[in-house]
C-alpha cells in the first residue's frame, strides 16, 4: 500500500509529500449547497438521524422493494437496507439461524468471496471455480450456490464452530448484482435448504413508482460502489472547499461528487456498516487483498470533522462494483466513524489524474463539516 503522503502532519490538514512539486490547488468561494434538514425527533432512528439514503429499489407508498413467500416456521425481522439486508427472516425458529436478501449490486466476485470463506477460516485461490458450482433461481436470474461450513467469525468475533453459510450469488461478469444469505447451525441449514431454495424462486422485486416528468428513470441510481444508493438525489448534510477544476455531478445521489480530468470522480458517502469491512471492499475494488491485523493499525490519519480519518492509497487496475474499469488506476479514501456512521471521501481516476489531486483530496477533508 502507498501512503499518500511521506509525511502527514496531523492537526494541520495538510498532506505533504515530499521530493515532489505539485501545482497548488486552486480554490474559489466556498460553494455553500441547500442545507438539507435533520430530523428534530430525539427517538429518531440512526438511518434518519445521519441522513443514511436508503438502498432499496424505488417503489409505491406502501409497497415493499420485495416480496416473497415465506416458508413456514421462518420468522420475518425488519429489513436493514443500511446494512444490505433488504429482507430478513429468522429461519427455523432459531434466534442464531438468519436469511437475509441483498437485492442490489455488493461488489466485485473476488473480495466478496474472500471475505465469505475467510469468516470461516478458509482462502479461495480462484473465482474460476464459481462457473462450476450448481445453479438456483433468485430473482428470475440463474444464480450460484455457494456453501461453506465450519467455524464461522461474524463481525462479533466470536467464533462459532459447527456453522454453515448457504449462499445464493446473481454473477455478471465479475461483480455480484444480488445475493440470498442464510447462516447458522449446520444442521438447520441442512434441514431447510428446501425451503431456502422455495424461498429464492418467489422472491419478486416490487413495481416502481412512476417517476415525475423529467426526473431520471427508475433504476438510474444503480449502485456502482459503496456510496452509491439507490435513491432519489438528496441534499448533502456536509459542506468542504472544492478544487475550482472539480465540475459537480448533476443528480447524483451521493454527497457533493464531483468529477476532474478525463476520468477522476470524488465523493462523500456515509453508511450504517463497520469501517474495515468497507475498507476490505475497497481494497477489492483495486484488486487487493483484505488488511490484516497490523496493516489496519498501522494506517496513515489525516482529520477530517473533529475525528482523525484513517487514510488508504492505492494503485491497480480498478473495478468498480458496476464494472467501471480504469487500467492503472489510483484510489485515495479516507474514511472515519462520526456519530454512528461511517463516514468517507473517496477519490479514484488514472493514476496520474489522481496524482495531480493529492493537495486538493486533503484540502477537502480537512474542510468538511457537517451541517447544523
Amino acid at each position: 500500500m502507498h501512503l499518500i503522503a511521506r509525511s502527514l502532519l496531523l492537526g494541520t490538514g495538510v498532506l505533504s509529500v515530499g521530493g515532489c512539486a505539485h501545482k497548488a490547488p486552486q480554490f474559489g468561494a466556498e460553494r455553500t449547497m441547500p442545507a438539507a434538514q435533520r430530523p428534530l425527533a430525539w427517538n429518531a432512528a440512526d438511518k434518519e438521524r445521519l441522513l443514511l439514503p436508503d438502498m432499496r429499489a424505488p417503489r409505491r407508498d406502501g409497497e415493499a422493494a420485495f416480496t416473497a413467500e415465506l416458508p413456514g416456521g421462518w420468522e420475518p425481522l425488519p429489513p436493514d437496507p443500511g446494512n444490505f439486508k433488504d429482507l430478513y427472516w429468522r429461519v427455523g425458529g432459531q434466534a442464531d439461524a438468519e436469511c437475509y436478501l441483498t437485492g442490489h449490486p455488493v461488489g466485485a466476485l473476488q473480495p466478496n468471496l474472500t471475505r465469505w470463506y475467510g469468516q470461516f477460516g478458509q482462502v479461495v485461490s480462484s473465482t474460476a471455480q464459481i462457473a462450476s458450482l450448481p445453479t438456483a433461481t433468485l430473482l428470475g436470474s440463474e444464480a450460484r450456490v455457494i456453501e461453506i461450513e465450519g467455524t464461522f467469525t461474524p463481525r462479533d468475533g466470536r467464533p462459532r464452530p459447527g456453522f454453515k453459510m448457504l449462499l445464493l450469488a446473481v454473477v455478471a461478469g465479475d461483480a455480484i448484482q444480488a445475493t440470498l444469505k442464510c447462516t447458522g447451525p449446520k444442521a438447520i441449514v441442512d434441514a431447510q435448504r428446501e425451503a431456502f431454495m422455495a424461498l429464492a424462486r418467489s422472491i419478486r422485486t416490487g413495481a416502481p413508482a412512476a417517476a415525475p416528468a423529467g426526473d431520471p428513470p427508475p433504476g438510474a441510481g444503480a449502485m456502482t460502489d459503496p456510496g452509491a444508493m439507490h435513491a432519489a438525489p438528496i441534499e448533502s448534510p456536509f459542506t468542504a472547499k472544492v478544487a475550482n477544476d472539480w465540475q459537480p455531478v448533476a443528480g447524483s445521489s451521493k454527497f457533493l461528487h464531483h468529477r476532474f480530468g478525463t476520468a477522476g470522480e470524488i465523493y462523500v458517502g456515509q453508511l450504517g456498516g463497520d469501517l474495515r469491512p468497507m475498507l476490505d471492499i475497497w481494497r477489492g475494488e483495486m484488486g487487493q487483498g483484505q488488511l490484516d491485523d497490523n496493516g489496519f493499525k498501522t494506517l496513515a490519519r489525516t482529520p477530517m470533522l473533529g475525528a482523525e480519518a484513517m487514510v488508504m492509497d492505492l494503485r491497480g487496475d480498478f473495478t468498480s462494483m458496476g464494472g467501471t474499469k480504469i487500467a492503472g488506476a489510483r484510489m485515495l479514501v479516507a474514511a472515519a466513524r462520526v456519530d454512528g456512521a461511517t463516514v468517507f471521501v473517496k477519490c479514484f481516476g488514472p493514476a496520474a489524474e489522481v496524482e495531480q489531486q493529492l493537495g486538493a483530496f486533503a484540502a477537502f477533508c480537512a474542510s468538511m463539516e457537517r451541517r447544523p
